[in-house]
């Protein structure tokens, strides 16, 4: 957690620093009791945009510029198999999967913003919020909280206006906030 002597010095450093989580509103800004939960996405249903397996805990994006919004995902996987993508004011927990949000390199164009992810602070958890193999994806004005890895795993895009607090709870994690691989775009 940052203290205030911190920002002071931030603030000192730089003068008219936007500071995420303290200046600007990150995450979802609804409670949890008015989003959607997951267990009432349609599931397999033909021709939806999205559905939801529940033997699996994955929602499955299958259409191009699907927007998700105001869903509790808990700790379901999405896999974005669609490009352009939008997932906003949504909640994650701790995933039981490897990601949260998962966006292949075939696909691009995913933008995941105004979601708060949590971890449980367990040391048995293990994922990375979000994972994207592709050039292209926005993540912004998010919130990343009790990470037990890397919060964010990508090969590029633009990440702006996010908040991190709280990482490394796995043993032995090595957490990054933003782990970049493999970049060859921007």
């Amino acid at each position: 957690m940052i203290t205030a002597a911190e920002i002071k010095a931030i603030r000192d450093a730089v003068p008219g620093a936007v500071l995420p989580g303290i200046d600007t509103m990150t995450g979802n800004p609804y409670a949890t009791s008015s989003l959607v939960d997951v267990s009432k996405i349609t599931q397999n249903s033909k021709g939806a945009p999205y559905s939801y397996s529940p033997s699996r805990n994955t929602v499955t994006v299958t259409q191009d510029g699907a927007v998700l919004s105001g869903i509790n995902f808990g700790s379901a996987t999405v896999l974005i198999s669609a490009n352009n993508v939008t997932i906003k004011d949504c909640t994650f927990t701790g995933t039981a999967s490897y990601f949260a949000v998962r966006q292949p390199a075939n696909f691009s164009g995913a933008t995941v913003e105004n979601c708060t992810f949590e971890g449980t602070k367990s040391p048995t958890e293990f994922n990375v919020w979000i994972n994207s193999a592709a050039q292209a994806i926005t993540i912004k004005d998010n919130s990343f909280l009790n990470s037990p890895t890397d919060a964010l795993d990508i090969c590029a895009g633009v990440v702006t206006g996010n908040y991190f607090s709280g990482a490394g709870y796995l043993p032995g994690a090595h957490a990054d906030a933003i782990y970049v691989t493999n970049s060859a775009g921007p």
